[in-house]
This record gives C-alpha cells, sequence and structure tokens, in this order.
C-alpha cells in the first residue's frame, strides 16, 4: 500500500510541474512522514521559556506556560493564582496557566514539558528533508498551493502571500522545514481539505514566526525563536516557542489530542577498544543499539560480520542472542539500549573495516543512524616479549633451635632482555614455621597463601623478601620459593631457589642464651638485662647480681624472659651474672663482665625537631593521632629525610601527604600493613598498636607467653600483652593511675609524643637547666602547667643539651646505627631557627669505631622533609 501511495504522491508532484498546484492524492492509511511527538509539551496550547504578552482582547483554549521564566513574564492575563500556588487562571484561557516558579510538582513539570518541546523541534528538523517538488517551493515566496503530505524543505525565509491548501486524510503529515522565517500574509489562511488534521501538520521554524493581522494557520508551530501573532490573527493548534509568544487580540485553540502513531528510532554505534592492534592479539568492539524514538521498538535486530583479516572468538549481548553474524536483540523500550560486546582475533594487517545494521519490525522515523561502522589499522605483529627470572633465597641460620626466630631472604632478579610484567613468587612456609613479619622493598607477601604480588620489574631490576618465621618443630625442612610473570621466560631452571633447614631440639634442662650486653656501656645511663631460655617447666624464678655490691634482684616469670634494668654509681669492671630455676628445681646461668665508663661527650648533643603543630599555632595535645602522622614523626625523629618512591600500598598514592614517611617506615620494617595489604594512613593508631610501633623501632623483641599482664584492662589472650609487657619493663610507659593502660584506645598526640620521647631517650627534666625560652615555639593550648609540656618542648622545639648522657641503647637501621642521648638534668638551651651552631647531631649514626658521630656545624630549621 505504501509503494501505492508514493506512487501516486509522485504522479501527483508530477503533475505541479505543468499546473502550478499539487493535486490531491487517494487517502489511504497514513500518507506523508510519521508524526513528531510532543510529549508532554502537547499538553500546551502555548508553551515558551522566556514569555506570553497579550494585548486587546486575546481567548486561548488550553493551557499555556512558561519555563524556566517565572510567572511575571505572563503579562496582559489578570492573573489569578489557585490556593495552593500550583497554577493560575485568567478570564482569557479556557485551562490553566504554569510557571516555573509555581509550587510543586508544576516546576518539575514544566521543566519537562520545556524539554519534550526543545526535543520536537530537533525530531522535525531532523526529518530527511525534502527534494525535487517538495524542496524551495517559490523560492520562499508560496502562493496559490495545494500541498499533499510530506516533508517540506526551505533553506531561506518563506511567505505565504495567498491562502494555501493541505489537502490529505485524517491520519496524513505534514512536515515544514524553514531555516529562516515564517510570516503568513494580512488575511490569508491555511486551509484543510480531505479531512486534514491540524494535529498532524508541524511548522518547524529557525527563526521568528509573524501571524500578520485576520491571518490563520493551521498545525503545531515548533519556532527556535518568538512568534507574533497580530490583531486578529488566529490559531487552530499549538505556539510552542523556545523564547516568546506575543498576542494582539488573538485565538488560540489547541487541536483535540489523538494517539500518534507508532514510531521508534533505532540508532547505532560502533567502537573498538584498540585503533591499531597487532597480528596475533584480540580486539574489542562495542555495539550500541539505542532507541531514540517516542515508541517502543520491536524486533530489533543488528547484522554485524565480521571482514576478513577478524576472525570471532566470542560475544557477550545484555539482551538478546548473537548467531551467525546476526544480533537478535528483541524489543527496546523508549529511550533503551542495548549492547554487544564482541572480540575478534586480528589474523591479518591492513586497515579492517566492521559494520554494524540496525533494523525493526516498529516503523523507524530515520534511517540515517541505522549503520556504524569501525575502522583498525591493524600493524605486524609483535615480537614476544621474554624476561629472564632469577631466584635465589637464603636464612640468617639452617640450624635454629626451635622456639628461636630465622630471618628468610628471598630475591628475584629480571635477567631481561624485555620487562618482566605480574611477577609473582610462591613461597609458602612449610609445617613446623610459623610465619612472624616481613618486609619487601616492592610488592606485598601475604603469608595465609604464601605468595609474594611482586609486579612489574624492569630489565636488570631486582627486589628483595625478607621474612621472619619462629621455629616451632625439630624436623628437617625445606623451604622453596618459585618466580614466575606473564612475560615469556627463555630459562625457567633458575625460577627456583630452595633452602635447607635442621631445627634442633632445645636441650634438656635449662638453656640460657648468653648475655649480649657491650663490653663497654656508659656509666650515667640504665644498663638493660634483657634474658630469655630455653627448657625447663614454668613458672621461674631469677636472680640477677650486677657484681657492684648493689642487692641482687629476684623475680618470677612464666615466660621464659626477664628484663631488669641498672644503673651504676662510679666506673669500674663489673661481672654480671643472672640465674633462673624452674619449677621442678632445675637451674640455669650465664655471666658476662663489662666495664662501665663516663660518657659525657664534651661537645654540644643537637635535638631537632620530630613533631611540629598545625598552621593554626596550636599543638592540639587532645587529639588523636592518625597512623600517617605516627610514620611522619618517626622518619623526622631518625633523621631519615624523605623517599621519593612509591609506597606499596593501594590505599597510599604517591599524591598522600605521608607517602615519603610511610614507604621510609615500611622498608626499616618498622611500620606494617595490615592482612588485607592496604596501610590505613588516616585511620587513627591505637596505644597498642603505638606500642608495637616503637618495640620494632627499638629492636625489642615482644614477651611471648604470658599468663597475667601487668595491667587490668590487658588480658593475657590481647594480641599487644607481649609488647606492652615489654615497653612496661623498659621503662617506656606506666599505663593510667587507675592501673589500666587502655590498649584500643586511640593514642594522643600529647601520649604519643611522651613515650615516643622515652624511646628515643630524649627527655627535658624538671631539673633541668633550660634556657633560652624566649625562642621556643609556644602554643596557646599547652601551657607550663600541662602534664606533657616538657615533652612536647622536647619534641617540637630545636635545642642543645650540654654534657648529655650517652645512653646505652641504640637504634640500628638499615644505612647507620644512632646513638641516644638523654636530657637528664643537663643545661638545655633552647635554639631559634636560623641560628648557626656546631654540635653533635646523634641521627648522623656511630662513626665505624662505634664512637660518637663528630661534631659539626649545624643551621637550626624546623625539621620537615629535610635530615637535620
Amino acid at each position: 500500500m505504501r509503494k501505492v501511495l508514493a506512487t501516486l504522491v509522485a504522479l501527483s508532484l508530477l503533475m505541479s510541474m505543468f499546473t502550478g498546484v499539487f493535486a490531491s492524492v487517494l487517502d489511504t492509511s497514513a500518507a506523508g512522514p510519521a508524526a513528531v511527538s510532543l510529549g508532554t509539551a502537547g499538553n500546551f496550547a502555548i508553551l515558551t521559556k522566556t514569555g506570553i504578552s497579550t494585548t486587546g482582547t486575546t481567548h486561548v483554549t488550553g493551557d499555556i506556560g512558561v519555563s524556566p521564566a517565572a510567572a511575571s513574564t505572563i503579562t496582559g492575563f489578570a492573573l489569578v493564582a489557585d490556593a495552593a500556588n500550583v497554577f493560575s487562571t485568567s478570564s482569557l484561557v479556557t485551562g490553566k496557566v504554569y510557571a516555573a516558579d509555581y509550587a510543586p510538582p508544576t516546576p518539575a513539570n514544566m521543566t519537562t514539558a520545556v524539554s519534550n518541546m526543545e526535543a520536537a523541534y530537533t525530531a522535525a528538523a531532523g526529518r530527511t528533508p525534502g527534494v525535487g517538488p517538495f524542496l524551495n517551493i517559490g523560492g520562499g515566496t508560496v502562493a496559490g498551493q495545494t500541498l499533499v503530505p510530506g516533508v517540506y524543505t526551505w533553506g531561506s525565509n518563506v511567505t505565504i502571500t495567498t491562502d494555501l491548501t493541505l489537502s490529505g486524510g485524517a491520519n496524513d503529515v505534514w512536515v515544514f522545514q524553514i531555516t529562516g522565517t515564517l510570516d503568513i500574509a494580512t488575511g490569508k489562511r491555511i486551509l484543510l481539505v480531505g479531512g486534514a488534521q491540524a494535529k498532524n501538520i508541524f511548522w518547524q521554524v529557525a527563526d521568528a514566526v509573524t501571524l500578520k493581522p485576520g491571518s490563520h494557520i493551521e498545525g503545531i508551530i515548533l519556532a527556535k525563536t518568538n512568534i507574533a501573532m497580530q490583531n486578529g490573527a488566529t490559531l487552530n493548534g499549538r505556539a510552542l516557542a523556545q523564547t516568546a509568544v506575543t498576542l494582539i487580540a488573538t485565538t488560540v485553540s489547541a487541536p483535540a489530542s489523538a494517539p500518534a502513531p507508532v514510531v521508534a528510532d533505532v540508532a547505532i554505534t560502533k567502537t573498538a577498544n584498540s585503533a591499531t592492534p597487532h597480528v596475533g592479539t584480540q580486539v574489542s568492539f562495542t555495539v550500541t543499539v539505542t532507541n531514540n524514538g517516542s515508541d517502543t521498538a520491536t524486533g530489533v535486530v543488528v547484522t554485524d560480520s565480521l571482514p576478513v583479516g577478524l576472525t570471532y572468538v566470542s560475544s557477550t549481548a545484555s539482551q538478546g542472542t548473537y548467531v551467525g553474524s546476526t544480533w537478535t536483540a528483541g524489543t527496546l523500550a523508549s529511550g533503551g539500549h542495548a549492547t554487544l560486546e564482541m572480540l575478534a582475533a586480528v589474523v591479518q594487517a591492513g586497515n579492517l573495516t566492521n559494520t554494524a545494521v540496525a533494523s525493526s519490525v516498529t516503523a523507524d522515523a530515520n534511517l540515517a543512524n541505522n549503520t556504524a561502522s569501525v575502522t583498525v589499522n591493524a600493524q605486524a605483529e609483535l615480537p614476544t616479549p621474554r624476561a629472564d627470572l632469577v631466584v635465589t633465597k637464603g636464612v640468617s641460620n639452617q640450624a635454629p633451635l626451635v622456639g628461636a626466630q630465622i630471618v628468610f631472604t628471598v630475591r628475584i632478579q629480571n635477567a631481561g632482555p624485555d620487562t618482566a610484567t605480574n611477577v609473582v613468587v610462591n613461597d609458602a612456609l612449610p609445617n613446623g614455621l610459623t610465619f612472624v613479619s616481613f618486609s619487601a622493598t616492592q610488592g606485598l607477601y601475604v603469608s595465609s597463601t604464601g605468595i609474594w604480588t611482586v609486579g612489574t620489574l624492569a630489565n636488570g631490576q631486582t627486589a628483595t623478601l625478607t621474612m621472619t618465621t619462629l621455629v616451632q618443630m625439630a624436623a628437617n625442612r625445606t623451604n622453596t620459593a618459585v618466580g614466575s610473570s606473564t612475560v615469556t621466560d627463555p630459562n625457567l631452571s633458575n625460577n627456583t631457589a630452595s633452602v635447607a633447614l635442621n631445627p634442633i631440639a632445645p636441650p634438656l634442662g635449662l638453656h640460657l642464651n648468653p648475655l649480649a650486653l657491650p663490653l663497654q656501656i656508659c656509666r650515667q645511663s640504665e644498663i638493660v638485662v634483657d634474658e630469655s631460655w630455653t627448657g625447663g617447666t614454668a613458672p621461674f624464678t631469677w636472680t640477677v647480681n650486677f657484681g657492684d655490691g648493689t642487692p641482687v634482684v629476684t623475680g618470677s616469670s612464666t615466660d621464659r624472659r626477664l628484663v631488669v634494668r641498672h644503673l651504676y654509681a662510679v666506673d669500674g669492671l663489673y661481672a654480671i651474672s643472672v640465674t633462673v630455676t624452674d619449677s621442678p628445681g632445675k637451674t640455669g646461668s650465664v655471666a658476662q663482665t663489662l666495664t662501665a665508663v663516663n660518657c659525657n661527650v664534651p661537645q654540644e648533643v643537637y635535638h631537632h625537631t620530630f613533631v611540629v603543630g598545625y598552621p593554626d599555632g596550636m599543638f592540639k595535645p587532645e587529639r588523636n593521632v592518625s597512623r600517617a602522622e605516627v610514620a611522619t614523626a618517626l622518619s623526622r625523629a631518625l633523621g631519615l629525610g624523605w623517599s621519593n618512591t612509591n609506597p606499596s600500598y593501594p590505599d597510599v598514592p604517591a599524591t598522600h601527604w605521608a607517602s615519603g614517611y610511610i614507604q621510609i617506615m615500611t622498608a626499616e620494617g618498622i611500620m606494617e600493613g595490615d592482612a588485607s595489604g592496604t596501610f590505613r594512613p588516616d585511620a587513627f593508631i591505637t596505644r597498642a598498636e603505638a606500642a608495637a610501633v616503637l618495640l620494632r623501632m627499638l629492636k625489642v623483641e615482644p614477651f611471648h607467653n604470658l599468663l597475667v599482664s601487668s595491667f587490668r584492662d590487658v588480658p593475657a589472650t590481647n594480641w599487644a600483652l607481649g609488647y606492652i609487657e615489654s615497653m612496661q619493663k623498659y621503662g617506656l610507659i606506666t599505663g593510667y593511675p587507675d592501673g589500666t593502660y587502655k590498649p584500643d584506645a586511640h593514642i594522643l598526640r600529647s601520649e604519643f609524643t611522651a613515650i615516643a620521647d622515652r624511646a628515643l631517650g630524649r627527655e627535658i627534666s624538671t631539673s633541668s637547666q633550660v634556657t633560652g625560652l624566649s625562642g621556643d615555639i609556644r602554643y596557646p593550648d599547652v601551657p607550663a602547667t600541662h602534664w606533657a609540656y616538657l615533652y612536647i618542648l622536647e619534641a617540637s622545639t630545636p635545642h642543645t643539651v650540654e654534657q648529655a648522657n650517652r645512653l646505652n641503647r641504640t637504634i640500628v637501621l638499615k644505612s647507620k646505627t644512632i646513638p641516644l642521648f638523654s636530657d637528664g638534668t643537663s643545661p638545655v638551651t633552647i635554639r631559634k631557627v636560623g641560628d648557626i651552631l656546631t654540635a653533635i647531631v646523634p641521627v648522623d649514626g656511630l662513626r665505624p669505631d662505634r664512637t660518637a658521630p663528630a661534631a659539626r656545624k649545624v643551621t637550626v630549621v624546623v625539621t620537615i622533609k629535610l635530615a637535620p
């Protein structure tokens, strides 16, 4: 039937070439293009974006509205708002008046209506333009014409100078596309014959529309700018303007609504994930089919055949099935879309074009967007990358005692020639060994799986993993590490390395480990006897004789360890002995001789800042401390500066303000991530976690197998009990007056500063002779009466100490060993930023002969990223 109709229209057009008039055509079911969907804009007789004005007596049948303009832009209608202010009424309007500033739901409804109006304008303008007799009739001056249904296009202004007749049936459609203005001359009319209806006539005008006095128009006016109806002009249709509508004693009547014809607009797009794939690789195509029409599209089918050079691998459709080059997508609602992901192998070099064509059973308003193509420029096959991974493995002790800790060192090197990606080392511990901790130069080791995820290794690059384990069984074991990557390895024989262990059962009875005390100590500082043993039956009693005539120290233990501190009064040679007795009466003993000497240095010692306040000048002593802040403070305290190596934690990007400090603390083994491989830099650290971090810095082992606690809120089952007890035995923590430690409470800045000072041996005492306080970095929220005032002064204010006491403990780092000096009761001088002085800087590290660092020139700064 449509072919017959098209033939008749063509004959009619041919006749018009000779008569100047388009003859009427046989009335069929629906001639011309599909109707333009107005959406909710079709609810209005007049709809504008900027205003509606009238002078004289105007009559409007239907609703009128403006958006986003306010009701104040509707003038001449004497509006009366309803009680809820949702709409207004006017004696000139048979219907309701709406504006964007009325009460809900009017604003949202108006926004939708205006959006639908703009979409309708775009849809009408997008219809396939008229050609031949349908193009530029009269050069823009239309006179004496009878027009059949169809799309008429003018590339100029249009003036209708005589009556214009539209001849067609009740379902026929006219679309007039005008790129300029539209004027209807005074007294001239648009006439409908043959049953044609105003609701099926669409005037799409890119500029202004002017209806001169007494003129009449039929249809829907979709104007890009304004519509002006002069004195006595009439409209049977709708005035939908994207600017304003002005009326002078005019009449506007909205046509009766009727169901629009069912029309879809199936559009297709196609993309490829690579424009230049290589032969031997795969390329992924994404086909997206969308229904831009106002009605549901049924029977949607996409034909997509791969060209020569591409071979089908697999496909995934969001709906429907893809079989034999045909994707049966099915039904798409208005605005709905579906996607097809197709994976193809590239088997031939050159430009390869893949085309997809969509169709539907439902009528399609725009066939121009039913085809999409994408061209890939396939390149020649890449040579296969090759990377030779070499794995080596060592252990600190191949014959350890049961109960001892040993350290495995695994190295994996890329011997080239290409970069190795996705490098993984599988190093699961055998039975009889228990994981304690790890440190890696890059990547993450997960003890539960035994997998070290290294990542990428460039040609010649090496990564190292050190893993501390506890020996629990006296049986020969072999620990093996196997490396691999996703890049071809030309030599798999060097990807595996093993180390054999022959653990030794502890001797019967009590076996005391040798005392690991220095042969020479500083008399002015406490000596710490930290002794452990194996064998025997708990509980144990013990005695420690320091050999200087002071009373023998006695105590008891359940965990095969004791920690005792002692201060010698005079220089001399002393023999220290330790005796331990278990519950059945077995005993063991060990002894060592050491010399106590005066270690006070004649030069001043410089203590730099490692904790700073906030930009507002406050210290905020009661604020909690984050893990990133702890890493920052300790990196500064140890003079380690800043690392430009990115941390291996997914939650610590290189842009994080503390990334360099976190990397340093991880590399030194002082701080580590959690079981999931994250660091949680901005999480607040607990008092128990802080104790564990400081013990790792001091290289002090936690207590094990404890049955009781020194604090009533730290049960024997608490994971941090051993750390907390070690800290307490070393005199670094005291707990609260009520006998609690509050291990799970977040540590305060004042508390962390205090225990960090103690761990570093840096404490200005109340009896210290402090001068230069005028240069003190003062914090209004830390008065001299604050309990932590001296601790905060010590950590946040640069100062020098005369005749400082050198302590008998050091902090051993990978690159240096730091001696510790106590302020004690020695004279302390507060230094100002910019001062230049000569002093010993402890963080320079011991000299090769284990003596204190040489004094050097120092410029006082508030240490941030720089070492002092």
